[in-house]
Formats: structure tokens, C-alpha cells, sequence
């Protein structure tokens, strides 16, 4: 992760070399591959959303995971090396994934009490992101999640780390 990638997110996110190294090593180098040929943001999220659910997540990690190295190098200085992205944005990954599967166990599909009735779809054909995090100060630990729904409610997206 150097110096020279100058800031545009297709470039700092899925061309740069380094970044190239984190897709071929994670095994998503094809769904990269993909995501460079679009144009637009929307597009991106939109072949992100069309991924197997473990997939989908990890590309999620994996695009967080580089950012924060990133921002640890403009920060410190100090780049975080490729082998560290990647077991960072699979041990998250992994994580997400069996802690959104408990909360689904959780939560039947029937149970009306279960939903909450001030959330509001997006409208027509758009997306609703819905994240959240918490911090603690004096222990130094925090967590984040995130739901991505259409317009029917139904979610198309999610994660969740600390």
C-alpha cells in the first residue's frame, strides 16, 4: 500500500497494484475484475448486492479493511502489509457472517413483534443502508453492523464486526 495511488476510488480500491494482490489472494480477483469495468458507484454496489451472501460480505471486509490500512498510512506512515488486509478482511468476514446468522435464527420471518414499525423502505428502485457502531473509551473496543434493503424490506446486504 504506498504513496503514489493517487485518490480515485476505482484506482485506490480495486486497480492499484497492492489492492490487485488483495483480490487475488482473497479469490475474488474475478469479481474485481468486474467492478473495474463499471462507470458508476451504483453499479458497483449493485454487483457487490448480486453475490453469494459470504461473498458479499467479504468484498464488504475486504473494501474496509484496505481503507482503514490506508488511512493508517496517511495517519502513521505505516502501510499495513497485503497478507494483513487479507487475514484482517477474512477473520471479519467470517465473524459477520456467523454473528448475522444467529441474529436470523433469532428472529422468524413471522414474528410481527419483531419488526419495527418506524423504519421506512427507500422509495422506487433505490437502496437503504442502515449502519451503526459503538465505541468504548476505557476498554478500547467498539462494534459496527450494517443492513443494505430494497424496497420491499427485504434485506440485500449485511455485516457486522467489532
Amino acid at each position: 500500500m504506498g504513496h503514489t495511488c493517487p485518490f480515485n476510488g476505482v484506482h485506490l480500491f480495486l486497480k492499484c497494484k497492492e489492492v490487485k494482490k488483495v483480490w487475488r489472494l482473497i479469490g475474488l480477483e474475478e469479481v474485481c475484475e468486474r467492478m473495474c469495468g463499471f462507470t458508476a458507484a451504483d453499479s458497483v454496489v449493485q454487483e457487490i448486492l448480486e453475490l453469494k451472501e459470504a461473498d458479499k460480505i467479504l468484498v464488504c471486509c475486504t473494501l474496509w479493511r484496505w481503507w482503514l490500512g490506508r488511512n493508517k498510512l496517511n495517519a502513521e506512515g505505516q502501510a499495513l502489509s497485503v497478507e494483513a488486509v487479507v487475514k484482517q478482511a477474512r477473520y471479519w468476514a467470517s465473524e459477520s457472517v456467523q454473528y448475522c446468522s444467529k441474529a436470523s435464527d433469532k428472529i422468524s420471518n413471522n414474528d410481527e413483534a419483531a419488526k419495527q414499525d418506524f423504519w421506512r423502505p427507500p422509495e422506487g428502485d433505490m437502496l437503504k443502508i442502515n449502519i451503526d457502531g459503538a465505541f468504548a473509551a476505557d476498554s478500547g473496543t467498539g462494534g459496527w453492523g450494517f443492513v443494505v434493503r430494497d424496497q420491499t424490506g427485504a434485506v440485500r446486504g449485511s455485516g457486522a464486526g467489532w
